[in-house]
């Protein structure tokens, strides 16, 4: 797994999934470039952030910062962001993709996030989804864990709200 090799040693993570149908095949395109929408709810989680203008996309985060790390269609692609998260404007700092799994800046975290493909036999796929967080430092991992604490839920929200999203246009995309 992409992920695994990214980053295999994390502070924080969480998971979620869904199972569809059709292979990963024809899902990874209409997951990799799905506009997942947000809720009324996610529009407000991001404005109280401080970003009331998030995409909607995956290819919406990564042309507003986010890296993609890599891609093995049509099993998994990963992402990732890089700051001090704990700040009100994030701390983003920019580097290279192949630079995430050896990031180490005093003071900063990494946040990566993979979507995972896995066939489960009559058609069905099961799309998922994991953030993993590393964060470099005392001072980083005591800031992070005290900011994911408070974001945890609604992470978790945004989550299932985005693979719910995909799953509808899965949906959709097939009828068509």
């Amino acid at each position: 797994m992409l992920l695994d090799q990214v980053i295999p040693n994390y502070d924080h993570a969480h998971f979620e999934s869904t199972v569809v149908s059709g292979t990963p095949d024809v899902l990874f395109p209409i997951v990799r470039h799905a506009d997942f929408g947000t809720t009324w709810a996610t529009r407000l989680l991001y404005q109280i952030r401080g970003i009331p203008d998030f995409p909607s996309s995956i290819d919406g985060m990564i042309e507003r910062g986010f890296v993609l790390i890599g891609e093995d269609p049509p099993r998994e692609f990963v992402m990732g962001l890089a700051g001090q998260f704990w700040k009100r404007d994030g701390g983003a700092v920019q580097i290279g993709a192949d630079d995430f799994a050896a990031y180490a800046e005093p003071g900063h975290s990494i946040v990566v996030m993979n979507f995972l493909l896995a066939p489960r036999g009559a058609g069905r796929t099961r799309i998922s989804t994991e953030s993993r967080v590393r964060s470099n430092g005392a001072q980083a991992k005591a800031s992070m864990r005290v900011y994911w604490s408070v974001i945890k839920p609604f992470s978790l929200y945004i989550r299932r709200q985005m693979l719910r999203s995909i799953s509808e246009h899965v949906a959709t995309e097939l009828r068509a």
